[in-house]
């Protein structure tokens, strides 16, 4: 019996030795871009350096981008820190991947899929993003049609959205700070503004707390407030629609929360009030 676990032991450190003496690291340029990475890769694309279109990286692997070109309908699975260069048509994050974006221009269509997780602080992204997984947003630019679909959870502490920003069924936005163009749209999903001087109409909402107090008003109000990190905001309440203008369905769940004090405080130190209310066109 100790012959037979000290052969599977054997096994097992040989197949980790193997693995990791196979692990590739590139670094483009000088080197060859690579069209995969595989568990245990790591890919460094930096200015000068270009990747082909449908680049894939499995889980286990890192890709580090500070410049350089990254082509379209890229799938990644692995774990990756984009801090500059330009990103082609189609960006998807899928499986257990976890991405850090603080910089880079992305294209049209970046899909946030799978269990992964999402974090961004800077950038500049193209129209459609869709949150079907894990997104933490305190920064960046983006086009119209964001949209938190099926499953996904968005927390949204800061960035510029462009229009038609959207909660759909069955997930979760947490809005705390940025600004939003027009034509948003609140589908069946969980809509947490987190703020202070909230009205409806124009008039004080009293009773506010730490804890969710949920908007049921509908019939074109107008709800407006100031979120965590200074911005204003505003949301006209239709629950039919109007052509450029904002709608909230019906079984939309559109809740106010008061922030602990100490989290205000924070932000207060670490962010400067944005004083710009969101644009309608």
């Amino acid at each position: 019996m100790n012959r037979l676990y000290s052969l599977i032991i054997c096994s097992v450190i040989t197949l980790l030795a193997a693995t990791h003496a196979h692990a590739i690291n590139y670094n483009v340029p000088p080197d060859a871009a690579p069209s995969s990475i595989a568990a245990g890769d790591t890919l460094t694309l930096s200015t000068g350096g270009s990747v082909g279109d449908f680049f894939t990286s499995d889980a286990g692997s890192f890709l580090t981008m500070t410049g350089g070109t990254l082509g379209g309908n890229a799938n990644i699975s692995g774990d990756a820190h984009i801090s500059g260069g330009n990103i082609g048509f189609s960006f998807f994050t899928s499986d257990n991947s976890n991405v850090t974006i603080t910089g880079g221009d992305f294209d049209f269509l970046f899909r946030v899929l799978g269990n992964s997780t999402v974090n961004i602080s800077g950038g500049t992204f193209g129209n459609s993003f869709d949150v079907n997984a894990n997104a933490n947003i305190s920064g960046g630019t983006f086009g119209n049609n964001f949209g938190v679909r099926p499953g996904g959870i968005a927390n949204i502490t800061g960035g510029s959205f462009g229009n038609n920003f959207s909660v759909n069924n069955n997930s979760i936005a947490n809005i705390s700070g940025g600004t939003f163009g027009s034509s948003i749209n609140l589908g069946a999903g969980i809509t947490n503004f987190i703020g202070s001087s909230f009205t409806l109409d124009g008039s004080p909402i009293a009773g506010l707390s730490t804890s969710p107090t949920e908007i049921t008003t509908r019939g074109g109000a107008t709800l407006a407030g100031t979120l965590t990190d200074g911005s204003a905001f505003s949301i006209i309440l239709n629950d039919t629609g109007v052509p450029g203008q904002d709608f909230v369905n019906s079984t939309a769940t559109l809740n106010l929360i008061i922030p602990e004090p100490t989290t205000a405080i924070l932000l207060s130190l670490s962010t400067l009030p944005l004083i710009a209310r969101r644009s309608r066109a």
